[in-house]
Parts: structure tokens; C-alpha cells; sequence
């Protein structure tokens, strides 16, 4: 695999600032060239409702504004934030869920590990006393893209009045 020069992150930015569309508003760096690591530059404005099972840790470094990742363990209901300010950098352990909210402008960089085999994401929604309402699974393929799927599932989900509670769905399955 060929080396690739440094480039100048803050450029990039400024040239791809169409990249970061909601719902999810990331863009993969490095994609054909790092084989253990997903580099994702993440812009704003984002406020999802969704909170994200990662089977690994994931690294955030704040470029531009703050951070504020929304935890909640699912165990006890309990809800805490971490704000990650610009120019600081914050290790969040595998499994802990969490739903990064960022104010329009703000672009971070979020680095985590390509999923082994049979390793599984997923997306949860929780109503407002902590309860599991849905859970979206996937098995990454294309995060850019996969995100995305789940969160529609999701919303076609919430808009049937004869809905489940809790209802576990895995990317593919019908509805």
C-alpha cells in the first residue's frame, strides 16, 4: 500500500464541507489505505437521538467547538454527558453508549477500529425515563452508509402505531 503525503487537515475541511450532511455528517479519511483503523472527520450540526453500542473504544479529538457526547447506561437507566471542548482529545470505552451532539460548525475527528468478524454495532433509542425502546444492529460495512439505513428503519418503526417495545432489528430484516 503506498504512503501518502501529509495533506492539511483544516484545508480538507474547508473543501469538503459538503460531506457533512445530516443525519450522520461524517466522512471517512484513509479508507483504501488504513486496515485497522476508521478515521472519520465528523462536522456539525448534529443532534441525533440515537445512542451508538460500539464494540470498540473510540477516540474523539475536538478540532473546531465542543463536543457533548449524551451516555446512558442501559443497566441504570442513568443518563451523564462528557463535553469534549475544542483541542482536547477523550478515549470512550467500548460498549458505552453514547450520542455525540454538535453545534452547527464544529468538526471533530473520530478514530476507531475496522470490526472483526461477527462483531456487532448497533444504534439505540430510549424513551424519556431511560427505557429501551429500539435497537438497530448492523455489522459494518460502510459506515457512511449503514448509519443511515438503521436510523430509517428506525423512524418507519416509530411511525407504526402497532410498534413493539422493545424491538431488536438487524440491517436486512424486514420491519
Amino acid at each position: 500500500m503506498p504512503m501518502l503525503p501529509p495533506f492539511n487537515l483544516s484545508q480538507w475541511v474547508q473543501d469538503n464541507k459538503d460531506k457533512f450532511a445530516p443525519p450522520v455528517g461524517n466522512h471517512q479519511l484513509y479508507k483504501e489505505q488504513w486496515e485497522n483503523f476508521v478515521v472519520m472527520v465528523v462536522g456539525g450540526k448534529n443532534y441525533r437521538p440515537d445512542y451508538h453500542d460500539d464494540p470498540g473504544e473510540e477516540l474523539f479529538y475536538q478540532i473546531t467547538g465542543d463536543v457533548t457526547l449524551k451516555l446512558i447506561d442501559p443497566a441504570t437507566r442513568k443518563r451523564s454527558e462528557v463535553v469534549v471542548k475544542e483541542g482536547e482529545i477523550f478515549l470512550l470505552p467500548a460498549h458505552t453508549r453514547h450520542s455525540p451532539q454538535r453545534a452547527e460548525g464544529t468538526v471533530g475527528l473520530v478514530i476507531e477500529r475496522y470490526r472483526q468478524p461477527g462483531e456487532v454495532d448497533a444504534l439505540e433509542w430510549y424513551d424519556d425515563d431511560g427505557n429501551l425502546e429500539f435497537r438497530g444492529e448492523f455489522n459494518v460495512v460502510n459506515i457512511e452508509t449503514d448509519l443511515p439505513k438503521v436510523i430509517t428503519a428506525w423512524k418507519d418503526w416509530k411511525e407504526n402505531p402497532d410498534r413493539q417495545i422493545p424491538r431488536t432489528w438487524r440491517l436486512g430484516e424486514e420491519l
